[in-house]
Formats: structure tokens, C-alpha cells, sequence
């Protein structure tokens, strides 16, 4: 067996001037990241794959798109982690252990259920996001700040995007009310995203 100098949650002291505790918390945080952004790269990768039907080739297009950004963001995580003087997790079996965002498994689904999937993880990612923002803004981690802010917007980006292809088509022929099915498609949305079952359509 190799020798093992450094093992994935010892944190050294860092050359960038960081307490030893706060460079643990973002060490902590940014393994999370690591593995929430590898486990949802191979989710989106995998609809890009599967992905059919007559808009088959603008989605196929995002999903790819997006799934080039999260490879980049996953570098960025695992870089900043060994400046903080710590290690980046590195095997497959752990990135789902330590992930909010659940795989939704193998196989072909429903297309709009697989891009809601898509949805879901990607807002339990961003919530996550948005608190180590807080975090790396309270220890005065300037450049980790500024770059989780353009990551932020990325993912925002794509769930806005993506939420446009699975919401009824209000010229289809046989939509007969496109305002009230277009919010009963997204309350179901919201209630997936939420876990608020008590969602409902305001009229």
C-alpha cells in the first residue's frame, strides 16, 4: 500500500495568510462543492446523451454547454482547496456520499422529468452555494467571493433556461387554457424543488 502523507480532511497550515479554522471551513465547503458539481456534471452529461425530440438539438446543445462549466467549476474547487492547504476528494464512490444532489439512476426517463431533475439538483446546489458565498465572505476571502458570484449566476442562468423547455407549449393545439396549465406546471415544479407539498396555482 502507498504511503498516505496527507489524508482528504487534515488541513495544513496555508501560504495565503488564512487562519487554520476558517481555512477548514472552506476546505470543508469546498469539498462539498467538489462532489455536488462532479455528481450533477454526470446527471446533466447524461440527459445531453438521452435527450430527444424535435428540440433534441438545442437542448442537447445546453446540456453540454452547462456540463463544460461544471467540469471548469469542479477544477476551480479542487485547485482553491490545495491552496487552503487542504485535499480534494478524489474517489468516485465518495462524490455521492458527501453530495446534497441525489442521481436520479440509470436509465431513459420521461424527457421533462430528466430536465426537472436536472432543475432540482442544481437548486440543492445553489443553495449550498449561496451560503459558503456568506462564508467566504465573512473571513475576507475576496477572490473566492467574486468567483462563487459568477458561478452562482451560471447555474441560475441554466435553470431559468432550462425551465422553458419543460413548461406546456402555449401554442400547441391542444393546450386549451396555456396561462393555467403553464402554473400548474410550475407549482408542480416548485413543489419537487421545495418539498412543499401544499403548493398551489393563485389564480
Amino acid at each position: 500500500m502507498p504511503t498516505v502523507y496527507q489524508k482528504v480532511r487534515e488541513v495544513y497550515p496555508n501560504p495565503i495568510g488564512f487562519d487554520k479554522s476558517d481555512a477548514e471551513k472552506v476546505v470543508e465547503a469546498f469539498n462539498q462543492h467538489l462532489c455536488m458539481t462532479y455528481v450533477l456534471y454526470f446527471q446533466v452529461k447524461k440527459h445531453h446523451w438521452l435527450v430527444r425530440g424535435p428540440q433534441w438539438h438545442d437542448i442537447h446543445l445546453l446540456l453540454d454547454e452547462v456540463a463544460e462549466e461544471l467540469l471548469l467549476q469542479a477544477d476551480f474547487f479542487a485547485e482553491r482547496i490545495t491552496y487552503f492547504g487542504g485535499v480534494p476528494i478524489s474517489m468516485m464512490s465518495e462524490f455521492e456520499k458527501n453530495s446534497d444532489v441525489k442521481p436520479e439512476g440509470d436509465g431513459r426517463m420521461d424527457l421533462k422529468e430528466m430536465l426537472a431533475n436536472d432543475i432540482i439538483g442544481t437548486v440543492a446546489s445553489l443553495k449550498k452555494l449561496r451560503k459558503t458565498h456568506e462564508l467566504t465572505a465573512s473571513i475576507g476571502d475576496y477572490f473566492d467571493t467574486s468567483q462563487l458570484e459568477v458561478y452562482i449566476g451560471q447555474r441560475e442562468k441554466f435553470c431559468h433556461e432550462l425551465h422553458f423547455y419543460i413548461e406546456p407549449d402555449e401554442l400547441a393545439a391542444d393546450t386549451k387554457d396555456p396561462h393555467q396549465e403553464v402554473l400548474l406546471s410550475e407549482a408542480k415544479l416548485s413543489e419537487k424543488i421545495t418539498g412543499d407539498h401544499r403548493a398551489g396555482v393563485r389564480s
